[in-house]
């Protein structure tokens, strides 16, 4: 048995539906440290600071902004500005689509 397969599949819980997924399936998102209330989308998992987990879709994020939850997972102080998230999932759909 490697190491590998030994490691336990790390569950999240998404901000916007509550489900409980492997990480892999999921996006982190992360309260920019320079900007109050921006939410960077974190693919890489390498920013640093208190980070979210959310399924990468456009109906997940907007329930989530509905729901005021990028706010409260990340305790922002002023309200949550998702559009580098919005954008980051517009480009992985747009890759996804992409026939060669």
């Amino acid at each position: 048995m490697t190491s590998a397969s030994k490691r336990s599949i790390r569950r999240r819980t998404c901000i916007a539906t509550g489900r409980k997924l492997p990480d892999r399936e999921l996006l982190r998102v992360v309260a920019d440290g320079t900007v109050p209330g921006v939410v960077l989308a974190d693919p890489t998992r390498s920013l640093p600071g208190r980070g979210a987990w959310i399924t990468p879709t456009w109906d997940a994020l907007k329930l989530a902004e509905e729901r005021r939850a990028f706010s409260r997972a990340l305790r922002l102080s002023a309200p949550a500005d998702v559009g580098h998230c919005l954008l980051y999932t517009s480009d992985a759909a747009d890759d996804s689509l992409r026939v060669d």
